[in-house]
């Protein structure tokens, strides 16, 4: 049976038709080609690696001639065989295999190295030859038996002897040895200090001369003595002579000024009298006149300004301080104390500048408003009785 026999045309998506051999219905494609469906699509796969380019293998063949030219390759040939023809010339190598051969030659020549051994022979045979060793030793015998003959170190030894025997005996130098202990002993410097003293022993440090004593001062054993210096002989000052705060005075069985004693000068300036407290008398070792005198009634005395505040006065037998406490407040202090104590006439006046018509002292017991032996405070009121700064002025009866 014939299945198309009675058709003119057909169009469809798939046509099947049967297949006596397979007893079945089969694409007509099948039918046709004889393979399966699934590898017809080899062309479409081919187009689109090649990125459906059509010039593709035209490309590829040019780029094929272009590189199998025999020009070229010919060309690139020659180049190489040009190098290492270069580099493989005989005569370039024999050049250099020559050079190499010369350098060898001239350092293994027979005559050099002869030549070279005989020098250090030469040298090898001047260091150990036996006269030049023997030389040598003989030189060094003769100095070491020079040093280590007994005749030689016994004529050193003596030399050194009468040197050291020259310098000093072994009385010499133990008399040296106590004068400097004697020494030390006197003239003594503590450590860490800029200055020397001389100490007295334990009875006296003596000053003299060849034949006579001139200067005694008495050491520990003098008791409260101590530290008293006696003078011998004369004292010449060319200078003042001063006697200091401390001092108690001069005591002596006779004084002369200008060749005449102090007795005789006193009778020839004045009669003979009795000077009265406050009065007293006096000499004037630099006049040689007799004076009287008389000291200050006030232990301390002043004017003082308490509103800057500062001293305006200062009187009296001593020199006072001026603190100025608190407002109205002023402290007088003073040395040495008072010889009443704290029970001392006081007297004190206010002025003007400040209206100080009220000043009291001793206004309690407290330290700083009670009275002492070595202060006074002073409280300064106003004419209605209110604290206040002025100026005002006190004395302290000696």
């Amino acid at each position: 049976m014939d299945a198309l026999s009675n058709l003119h045309s057909i169009r469809a998506d798939v046509i099947e038709v049967w297949d006596p051999v397979s007893l079945g219905y089969k694409t007509i494609q099948e039918t046709i080609v004889g393979l399966p469906p699934s590898t017809l699509n080899s062309i479409e796969l081919v187009a689109a690696a090649i990125g459906n380019d059509p010039g593709y293998f035209t490309t590829v063949a040019e780029g094929l001639d272009a590189k199998a030219e025999s020009s070229f390759v010919a060309s690139e040939l020659a180049d190489r065989d040009t190098a290492i023809g270069l580099k493989s010339s005989l005569t370039y190598v024999d050049s250099e295999l020559a050079d190499r051969d010369t350098a060898i030659a001239l350092k293994s020549d027979l005559a050099y190295v002869d030549s070279e051994l005989d020098d250090i022979d030469t040298a090898i045979a001047l260091k150990s030859a036996s006269t030049y060793v023997d030389s040598e030793l003989a030189e060094r015998d003769t100095a070491i038996a020079l040093k280590s003959d007994l005749s030689y170190v016994d004529a050193e030894l003596d030399d050194l002897d009468i040197a050291v025997a020259g310098k000093a005996s072994s009385s010499s130098v133990a008399a040296i040895d106590t004068r400097l202990e004697q020494i030390e002993r006197v003239v003594v410097q503590d450590a860490g200090e800029s200055y020397h003293y001389i100490e007295a022993g334990e009875d006296s440090l003596v000053i003299r001369g060849p034949n006579e004593t001139a200067v005694n001062i008495l050491g520990s054993n003098a008791g409260a003595q101590e530290g008293k210096v006696l003078f011998y002989k004369d004292v010449l000052v060319e200078g003042s002579l001063t006697m200091g705060a401390l001092s108690s005075g001069i005591s002596t069985t006779s004084l002369t000024v200008d060749g005449s004693t102090l007795p005789d000068l006193l009778a020839g300036k004045e009669n003979a009298f009795t000077a009265m407290a406050p009065l007293k008398k006096g000499f004037n070792l630099s006049s040689g006149d007799a004076e009287l005198s008389v000291d200050s009634p006030f232990w301390v005395a002043g004017r003082i300004n308490g509103i800057t505040p500062e001293i305006l006065v200062s009187k009296g037998r001593h020199a006072f301080t001026f603190t100025k406490i608190n407002y109205g407040f002023y402290k007088i202090t003073w040395t040495p104390v008072h010889p009443d104590g704290a029970n001392f006439l006081c007297f004190e006046q206010g002025e003007g500048t400040g209206s100080g018509w009220n000043i009291l002292h001793d206004g309690n017991s407290t330290e700083n408003l009670a009275n002492s032996e070595t202060s006074v405070t002073f409280i300064v009121r106003d004419q209605n009785f209110d604290l206040t700064d002025g100026i005002i002025s006190f004395a302290l009866l000696a």
